[in-house]
């Protein structure tokens, strides 16, 4: 997949901050909306998807976020409570859509393009400085081997490796932990009587809320 999305900062500032459930449904909601209209062949007719609209299904949605079906449903129904999304089921898929796509995501015109152009060049000095500071906080981002020594990645690496479902080990579990707060993980590995994934990510979300 390719292309990009537009983010704003005051999204740090919002409910679904406060909930990484709730931040990385929605992040992947924008992420697989339709940039443009397209045609999906179903049953012989072609059904439209607008732009900010995709096709999706409770089963593959859960495999790709690594979550249950029912955390993603209340995380699609929280997103519809707060007008963020819309969504129309049949009994085959459902199409999700983006409330205020087009106001937020779409491309600039020429002449903001132009208005920002002209903006950076005469503030190339602070842009270059925030570039630095930037690049300075990537390098301190952690990184998969700085957490490969702990024991609790070592933990869940052998916890994945016994799980049927699960074809790489290593790479999910550093996901987990690119992806999740390293005590929330400690957490949910002491209390965890869990047998799959998506039940591991419920109990991680719900120690990410709670105070340690």
């Amino acid at each position: 997949m390719e292309g990009w999305i537009k983010l704003h900062r005051k999204v740090m500032d919002s409910d679904i901050w406060e909930n990484p459930i709730f931040f990385m449904v929605w992040c992947w909601c924008l992420l697989k909306a339709n940039h443009e209209t397209r045609k999906f062949p179903f049953n012989g007719q072609a059904i439209e998807i607008k732009a900010g609209s995709f096709i999706t299904g409770v089963d593959k949605a859960s495999k790709e976020l690594y979550l249950s079906a029912q955390t993603y449903r209340t995380a699609i129904k929280y997103l519809k409570s707060t007008s963020r999304l819309t969504s129309r089921s049949t009994n085959r898929f459902t199409i999700i859509s983006i409330c205020k796509w087009e106001e937020y995501q779409k491309e600039p015109t020429s002449q903001l393009t132009s208005e920002l152009t002209n903006h950076q060049q005469t503030t190339n000095k602070p842009l270059t400085t925030n570039k630095k500071d930037k690049n300075y906080k990537n390098d301190k981002k952690p990184t998969a081997e700085s957490f490969e020594h702990l024991q609790d990645y070592q933990t869940v690496v052998k916890w994945f490796r016994g799980m049927e479902d699960v074809e790489n080990a290593e790479g999910l579990a550093k996901f987990f932990f690119r992806k999740y707060d390293h005590i929330a993980i400690g957490r949910a590995l002491k209390h965890s009587s869990c047998e799959s994934r998506s039940k591991f990510t419920d109990l991680i979300a719900f120690y990410s809320s709670k105070p340690a």
